[in-house]
């Protein structure tokens, strides 16, 4: 029987909450120390694979991405209402089922490797990380529109369960690295943004690969 090469997961995706703009400064350091702890612990429990946020993202309230290791929307909603940027206000979180490889599974481990490398495993959890770059990531309005993208610069591809929308993080540090080689027939469906993420995820097995 062939080994099936996709597995479930959840994306979470933060966006600008009500709480926002109303906290003080003090207060905007304390949520954001402690969203920083909570996916320290979802990391050290296997759970949290891969997360980051946008940066000067094409939607504004856009601010970051993380994918879930666990059974379905509902265990992850669960987990995110604990997470104290949304429990304040300031994300609001929506959890989707989506499809993708296993080998994104390697994440936490490859993530692991490089913080030793670094002499950081026991870095500041409430902190980032300290090995992070910018990627590309692009949303679609359906898993075929990405094939207007180069996809042999695809790190990973994610596709919704719930609708046809699909999205990929693609080796690239500027969108204007991926502009040119996008099809232009299908270029205004396609949002290409900037995402902040460990340098271990471009270790990941490319789809190619």
């Amino acid at each position: 029987m062939p080994v099936p090469t996709d597995a479930d997961y959840v994306l979470v995706s933060l966006t600008t909450g009500p709480a926002s703009a109303t906290l003080s400064p003090a207060d905007r350091d304390r949520v954001f120390r402690g969203h920083m702890a909570s996916n320290h612990r979802l990391f050290a429990a296997g759970q949290l694979l891969v997360a980051g946020p946008f940066l000067r993202p094409t939607d504004p309230n856009r601010r970051g991405m993380f994918v879930l290791d666990v059974a379905d929307a509902d265990a992850a909603r669960a987990i995110v209402e604990t997470d104290p940027g949304v429990a304040e206000g300031v994300f609001r979180a929506e959890c989707c089922a989506v499809r993708g490889p296993r080998t994104l599974r390697m994440a936490s481990a490859l993530q692991r490797d490089a913080l030793a490398a670094l002499g950081a495993v026991h870095h500041d959890p409430e902190s980032p990380p300290p090995n992070l770059r910018t990627y590309v990531y692009a949303t679609a309005p359906s898993e075929d529109r990405l094939l207007a993208l180069p996809l042999t610069r695809a790190i990973l591809t994610l596709r919704f369960r719930t609708n046809e929308t699909a999205v990929a993080i693609l080796d690239a540090e500027r969108v204007e690295e991926i502009m040119p080689h996008v099809n232009p027939t299908f270029a205004a469906s396609i949002t290409l943004d900037h995402w902040m993420s460990t340098t271990s995820l471009a270790r990941l097995p490319r789809p190619a690969e």
